[in-house]
């Protein structure tokens, strides 16, 4: 018989590349077109080509290997990629990949770049489907290898410098480095036992290092592995493939024509079968009995992966705490003396030389020094809730019957009893004070009320009285003079910020003592409301749902909630505040005297105000590091020069320049609208006016796009910003807006939002359906529904779906064919007025919202939406800053220097966080083109001065660790409490983004989704966002799908979070018991120690069984003792003992368990729940608003879970304002102790700045770091765990820098161009150097 030869039976050499580009390009966009003809979003398209490329990739890998490598597999990670980028690529491509890169925020992630893939190179993809990648398919090819070579992985392919397949590979992937030397001799014996080689002499003799012998015997363990593997995959490819031929034979097909590649016979294909038969049987009796030892060693290998993990993957969450190393010993005895020197001191030493304390521990030194720089103050303040109001009013009605207000420049002073007399300034030590501005002119003070003890002032400018011209620059001579700031003197005022900036003595250079106290600070944290209240505030009960019953009486519990406009006197005299606004100097003089009453009406009023505030003040505020860290909060100070306003005209320049660019864009898409054929029934124009104007001959909406419709007419190169209403409501629809798929609509009382078909409008035979007018409720349009439902399909195809939450649709016709759901509100509540403001910017980025026509002009809209939404936003802000010049600027240099004294508020919120409308708000520079962002680097200092300062490291994430291991080590003896605990905790402390290991990375891991997302998601779990908010998160920017999110989002809360079950409290006295089943070791035991409590799982509980098993080893242990009556059934045993067990055996409460944040959640829970919260650190107490109602308040619970997430954000974020507050007052103590040069510049949440000299930097950055460990020792002692952490004991960097921005490398310039050089970034060591650790003066 002669032997025929088929391709199986030729050599597997390379061959001539015998495709065509051209010819592959017409076939690929064939498979493109048909995964495009089967998909409905993009998504799916990708699914389907990376499905094809698998193919592909599986029939591929087994033939390059067999033919590059002889059999050989990669095993190891990095030699499976460099495979793939170079042989794969060379066989695939006929090149390598251009590069091949690791992802800096997951270890787990690779990814392989091509500039130019083959794939793409006649493929075109449409606009609206921007995000569409072809080489898709490509991934799958890449995916179906690793996952070959058992490597399992997810790979996709995005734009990025070209296309960049992202290779996600599984977290269990093994590590060669994490296992025991152990495991070595274990597979060690596996090899040795494979009788392969009967020589003694295994080539491990001269192997050094057990992470390396263990690498070489796993290598030797997956080579004879991968063997077997592949000859059995081989194998089962092959036969079905022939066994495919061998019926195609045996129906007589002519295999010749019908399939080139395999022209074998039918006796050929049983040859072929019975060779592999034989081969595949001696291999098997070569390895014999040694098979199921391979397969056991891997399954062990990979077992010993799971436990040597950091995080067990196990459905109760578990880990492995790092040991936290705390400060030295000495540095442990200085700051916690008594306690005793934990084992986990650092054996390091930091060569310090420490300040004597002021007292034994550090609680009691931060409260005798607090007391001591607030002692006057306190003084003063005590005197000023004592003047006689009633005097003061009499002597002020005296005045006004006379009209006797004294027009003339400077102060004036009139005696209660009657004598007036012109002074300089007031000479008391506290005042109350208000100043008032004729803001039509500009930002400088026109007349000016204070209040002393037995006197009434007055205070007129210049510009007042005189007619002066309003400077250019002004100077401290036209500000207000307060006097003498060499003793400790007290302002009050509402809102006295806003007065402080019109005073000359806080723009001195070097700063004095006088202090401003704001009512309006003493006031909101404890009857203020949190931003969300306000609505609801305002609401009536008609419009109540029966669950907020309990409105009224919160209400009335918040009994001090103050409104100016409730006060009689107040509501005559409004008009006169509202001259100040809009009347002219001119207006102002001619009232005077009526305008100088209304004023110091307003001081009494102020006055009033802090009588009843201050006794309340000292009681919720007890600690004096508040009033200390309130009054320098205060007092901030903003060096500055003659770039400050050259950044507010370049800026407002190029701002009016991209409006235009955006007016005329369109202008001339409406005008295209209407050339194009757009009419009444457009999708989205429906709803605006077609009658045409009868002088213009346009429809009505194209005209209310004009601001004068006399313009209207003009070509397009002579239209403004000006022209144009930027804000109008047709804009959106003029463009086509979709939100995903669905056409966006602006409707009556509701705002901005979206309109989705239901499926009965899918099959509805109806053309038009009527709909409300967005203006006029009792007028009805036409709405083209069939054009709507052919547009909403057609974006379904290309852009794909949304989540939607059916619950939220309004109906908007009769029929049910439509309905309306609202876009979410930034604050949570309200109607949106426009989509296109900077709420909205993300969506707009991911194409979430999207034009559907006109696309280039939108892109010319967008892009100035974007570059000018924050200098609109922040000009005028940026405007109204008082900037005050020094009188020397620009004499002897070209430089102008000058200060702003900005109007902080110094606790602004019910938190206490300071409020500003400009730097506190502001975001950092953007490095796009975000114009006027870089606001923050034209406060510069001067020439040979620094701006020295620090950002607290993870601040509110370290302090809700720290309460989380207090609360669950109270119960223990203080020596044996330990920081790190909590695996939350444990992983802020010692965990490092570098080794993954970190909370963000390690949840990253768990949940297959990049660190930035986890980053994301676990701050705002922190501040109280559910499951919903993460599964939303996970879909619009994690680009998930609805199933996949929810999962994920599930998983991430019970990961960190944890189960939420009913837990028992136990009785005290029962906690020996525990002792004793533990000692007996009778079985698991789930306890959990709650704030010095300890609870066991109710029976309901997932682990309640457990419980059961301690109650039952209870009673078998009493009725074995004997000490019992033999009476006792388990029935009466049970009765009569195990409710004894507990404080109260019916009453459970909702514990969290299981989560790496379960205790700082719990924590945060019961604080919650307290009748009078206070903060862990300087006991600061919750405001009224938020506080718990009365108990006979109707729907008091609903009060309470409307409101436990704010609680929750306020006991973080408040205690995150006594770390400020305390970090203040430290800086103070300090610089006065070693007579450090240093002012005071701003703190901006958890970013504190300094002003002083170069020389005296290194010593303001060391007092920095000390001040830094000294407050959280102070608050470690304070919750009950004195022990400090190394890691945060001193700031990672302190900045010295000569402009203010957040990070000292950000790339800043001035407004001519020039580069602003990079600050420089001191760690603790550097300090150390340059001040030899001494906080003493060197220079």
């Amino acid at each position: 018989m002669v032997k025929v030869t088929g391709i199986l039976d030729k050599s597997l050499s390379r061959g001539k590349a015998e495709v065509n580009l051209s010819t592959f390009a017409v076939l690929f966009s064939e498979m493109v077109r048909y995964a495009q003809n089967r998909s409905e979003t993009v998504t799916d398209i990708h699914d389907k080509l990376a499905s094809y490329g698998k193919q592909v990739g599986y029939r591929m890998f087994d033939i390059i290997t067999l033919r590059e490598k002889g059999y050989k597999r990669e095993t190891k990670l990095l030699g499976i990629l460099m495979f793939i980028k170079s042989t794969v690529w060379k066989n695939l491509f006929g090149k390598e990949a251009d590069k091949l890169e690791r992802s800096n925020d997951d270890q787990c992630t690779y990814l392989l770049i091509e500039k130019d893939p083959m794939v793409n190179t006649f493929i075109s993809v449409p606009k609206d489907k921007g995000v569409l990648n072809c080489a898709a398919f490509v991934a799958g090819i890449v995916e179906a290898i690793l996952e070959s070579a058992s490597f399992t992985c997810k790979v996709t392919a995005h734009w990025h410098s070209g296309t960049a397949y992202v290779i996600q590979f599984d977290e269990s992937l093994p590590t060669m480095n994490a296992f025991t030397l152990s495991m070595s001799f274990f597979l060690l014996s596996t090899v040795f036992s494979l009788e392969l080689k009967n020589s003694t002499s295994s080539g491990y003799e001269n192997v050094e290092g057990e992470d390396t012998l263990f690498e070489l015997l796993i290598d030797k363990v997956r080579d004879y592995y991968w063997k077997l593997h592949y000859l059995k995959v081989a194998r089962e490819r092959l036969i079905w493939r022939l066994v495919d031929l061998l019926n195609r034979t045996e129906k007589d097909v002519d295999i010749s024509k019908e399939d080139r590649h395999f022209n074998v016979t039918y006796e050929a294909i049983r040859n072929i079968l019975e060779d592999q038969s034989r081969t595949l049987s001696n291999v098997q009796k070569v390895l014999g009995e040694t098979i199921p030892k391979i397969d056991h060693a891997m399954q062990y290998f990979y077992y010993c992966i799971s436990l040597s993990s950091k995080f067990s993957q196990k459905s109760d969450v578990e880990f492995k705490p790092k040991i936290i190393e705390t400060v030295p010993k000495d540095l442990h005895k200085y700051l916690f003396p008594g306690i005793p020197v934990p084992s986990t001191s650092s054996s390091s030493q930091i060569p310090l030389q420490l300040p004597c304390l002021t007292d034994r521990t550090i609680t009691d030194h931060f409260r005798k020094v607090s007391q001591r720089q607030i002692e006057a103050y306190h003084e003063l303040l005590i005197k000023a809730s004592q003047v006689d109001l009633e005097e003061a009013q009499r002597a002020l009605n005296k005045i006004d019957t006379k009209k006797s207000w004294v027009f003339r420049s400077g102060w004036t002073r009139y005696s209660f009893d009657g004598i007036v007399t012109e002074v300089d300034y007031p000479k008391e030590d506290f005042l109350f004070f208000d100043v008032e501005v004729c803001v039509t002119e500009g930002n400088l003070p026109t007349l000016a009320i204070a209040l002393a003890t037995d006197a009434w002032y007055g205070w007129c400018s210049q510009r007042l009285v005189e007619g002066a011209e309003i400077p250019m620059r002004p100077t401290q001579e036209n500000l207000i003079p307060l006097g003498d700031t060499s003793r400790e003197r007290v302002v009050i005022g509402h809102n006295v910020g806003y007065d402080r900036a019109r005073c000359r003595e806080p723009y001195d250079k070097k700063p004095g003592k006088i202090r401003f106290m704001d009512t309006m600070s003493m006031s909101i944290p404890m009857f203020g409301m949190a931003d969300h209240q306000q609505t609801i505030y305002e609401k009536n009960d008609i419009e109540l749902p029966p669950e907020m019953e309990w409105l009224d009486a919160w209400k009335l519990h918040d009994h001090f909630f103050f409104d100016p406009n409730r006060n009689s006197r107040t509501l005559a005299k409004k008009e006169k505040r509202a001259s100040f606004v809009k009347d002219s100097i001119e207006d102002i003089r001619n009232d005077f005297q009526a305008l100088m009453t209304y004023c110091a009406y307003d001081n009494v009023m102020c006055a009033q105000i802090y009588f009843k505030l201050w006794p309340e003040f000292q009681t919720r505020f007890p600690h004096p590091a508040t009033l200390a860290g309130m009054l320098n909060m205060g007092n901030a100070y903003l060096p500055i020069n003659q770039n400050w306003p050259m950044f507010y005209d370049m800026n407002t320049k190029i701002c009016e320049e991209k409006k235009k660019l955006s007016a005329r864009a369109i202008v001339s898409s409406a005008r295209e609208s209407l050339d194009s054929g757009i009419t009444a029934d457009d999708v989205w124009l429906w709803m605006h006016s077609w009658d045409l104007n009868r002088k213009t001959g346009y429809p009505e909406w194209y005209c209310k796009l004009f601001k004068n419709r006399t313009n209207m007419a003009h070509r397009l190169e002579e239209l403004t910003s000006d022209d144009i209403v930027l804000k109008s409501a047709v804009i959106p629809c003029i463009f086509g807006l979709v939100y995903g798929p669905y056409p966006m609509m602006r409707m009556r009382n509701h705002g901005w939002g979206y309109l989705v078909p239901t499926k009965s409008a899918e099959t509805s035979n109806e053309i038009l359906l009527k709909l409300p007018d967005a203006q006029n409720k009792d007028l009805f349009l036409d709405f083209p529904l069939k054009k709507f439902v052919e547009e909403v399909q057609k974006n379904r195809f290309m852009y794909g779906e949304i989540p939607l939450d059916e619950s939220k649709g309004l109906a908007v016709d009769q029929l049910g064919l439509v309905r309306f759901y609202q876009l979410a509100h930034p604050s949570g509540e309200g109607n949106v007025g426009d989509p296109l403001t900077k709420h909205y910017a993300k969506d707009l980025e991911a194409n979430v919202i999207r034009p559907t026509r006109f696309l280039e002009e939108f892109k010319v809209v967008l892009d100035s939406l974007q570059a000018t939404r924050f200098w609109t936003s922040y000009s005028d802000r940026f405007r109204q800053e008082v900037a005050i010049w020094s009188e020397d600027s620009g004499e002897k240099t070209e430089q102008e220097f000058g200060a702003i004294a900005p109007a902080i508020v110094p606790a602004g919120t019910v938190s206490r966080r300071s409020v500003h409308k400009l730097w506190v708000t502001l975001t950092n520079q953007f490095e796009n083109s975000m114009i006027g962002s870089g606001i923050k680097s034209m406060v510069q200092a001067p020439p040979g001065y620094r701006l020295v300062g620090a950002d607290v490291d993870s601040q509110e994430q370290w302090l809700a660790a720290l309460f989380g291991d207090a609360c669950e080590e109270k119960s223990l003896p203080i020596a044996e409490r330990v920081v790190g605990k909590t695996a939350f905790s444990n992983m802020m402390l010692g965990g490092s983004k570098s080794d993954g290991t970190d909370l963000h990375s390690v949840v990253a891991k768990q949940l297959s989704i990049s660190r930035g997302n986890a980053k994301t998601l676990n701050y705002a779990r922190l501040y109280g966002s559910g499951e919903k908010h993460a599964c939303r998160h996970l879909m619009l920017v994690g680009a998930m799908k609805e199933e996949d999110a929810i999962h994920t989002a599930h998983e991430l809360f019970r990961i960190t979070k944890g189960e939420e079950g009913k837990w028992k409290k136990l009785k005290k006295e029962a906690v020996g018991l525990l002792d004793k089943y533990v000692e007996e070791k009778v079985g698991n035991l789930h306890l959990l120690s709650v704030d010095g409590e300890y609870y066991l799982p109710d029976y309901s509980n997932r682990l309640g069984r457990s419980t059961q098993n301690f109650e039952e080893w209870l009673m078998r242990s009493l009725a074995q003792s004997g000490l019992i009556d033999e009476s006792f059934n388990n029935e009466k045993l049970f009765e009569t003992f195990v409710p004894r067990l507990y404080e109260d055996f019916i009453k459970t409460r909702s514990f969290y368990y299981g989560g790496y944040e379960s205790s700082t959640f719990n924590f945060l829970e019961m604080a919650a729940e307290t009748q009078k919260l206070k903060t862990p650190v300087l006991d600061c107490q919750l405001a009224d608003s938020l506080a718990h109602l009365p108990v006979e308040t109707p729907r008091a619970l609903s009060y309470q879970r409307k409101y436990k997430r704010s609680v929750m954000n306020w006991t973080v974020q408040s205690s995150a304002v006594d770390f400020l507050h305390l970090l203040l007052v430290s800086m103070e103590w300090l610089c006065k102790e070693y007579a450090i040069d240093a002012r005071f510049v701003i703190s901006i949440h958890d970013e504190v700045r300094y002003l002083c000299s170069e020389c005296e930097a290194p010593r303001v950055g060391l007092a920095l770091m000390l001040s830094n460990m000294f407050v959280r020792a102070f608050i470690s002692e304070k919750v009950g765990i004195p022990q400090l952490p190394l890691s945060v004991a001193f700031f990672s960097q302190v900045d010295c820098d000569t402009v203010l921005r957040k990070e000292i490398d950000s790339a800043c310039s001035n407004p001519d161009g020039s580069s602003i050089p990079k600050g420089v970034a001191w760690d603790i060591d550097d300090l150390l150097r340059l001040t030899g650790g001494s906080l003493k003066k060197s220079c």
